[in-house]
Formats: C-alpha cells, sequence, structure tokens
C-alpha cells in the first residue's frame, strides 16, 4: 500500500508526489537567477543535502567541475555559502540575496 500525505487543503498526495511539487516550486523560484540545467540540478542535490562525494556519483562530473558549477551558483544566488543558499534560493523571484559574495566557500 501507499503512503499517502494530506495537505491542508485536504487533498491527498503520494510522498513522490509532494516531493515533485516542492521541486517545481524551487525551479519555479530559480527561474528568474537564469542557472543552466545542470546548475539547477545541482542546486536541488545541495539543497536535498547531498555530500560532494554524492553529487559527483549523482551527476558523474569531476570535482573541479563541481566546483565551477558551485561558484557559478554562489555567485548567480549571492550566496557566500552552501548554509546560504535555501535563503537565497526562497529570495529569487525577488531579489540576490544580500549576502557577502567575496566570502564564498566551495
Amino acid at each position: 500500500s501507499r503512503m499517502q500525505k494530506r495537505t491542508a487543503h485536504g487533498r491527498s498526495f503520494a510522498p513522490e508526489t509532494a516531493a515533485a511539487e516542492a521541486e517545481i516550486r524551487i525551479r519555479l523560484q530559480l527561474e528568474p537567477v537564469r542557472l543552466t540545467r545542470r546548475e539547477a540540478e545541482i542546486t536541488l542535490l545541495l539543497l536535498g543535502g547531498l555530500q560532494r562525494k554524492d553529487i559527483l556519483e549523482t551527476c558523474g562530473i569531476t570535482n573541479n567541475t563541481l566546483k565551477s558549477h558551485i561558484r557559478r551558483i554562489y555567485r548567480k544566488l549571492g550566496a557566500a555559502r552552501r548554509d546560504d543558499l535555501a535563503g537565497c534560493v526562497n529570495a529569487a523571484g525577488r531579489a540576490k540575496c544580500a549576502t557577502s559574495r567575496s566570502s564564498a566557500s566551495i
């Protein structure tokens, strides 16, 4: 049997559906930032809490390529570090995160 989750509107969704809807919301928030498809994918993986080695394996890229993607993601979103990423994504539709870019850590 499939686990169901109730929303505030009384509709039922399977957890997979809720996760897919959350991903769509995040992708829509990122749209104004003009991330590439790969940058958006890596942003979602970072927000999902994946570790660097897991992202490398999932995406099939080298560590240097991942560093480059993360650097561009942080620059486009105005994030200084991974901890800032969720807040910057939430703010992406309104304005860039006010976090300092000069101390970006990868």
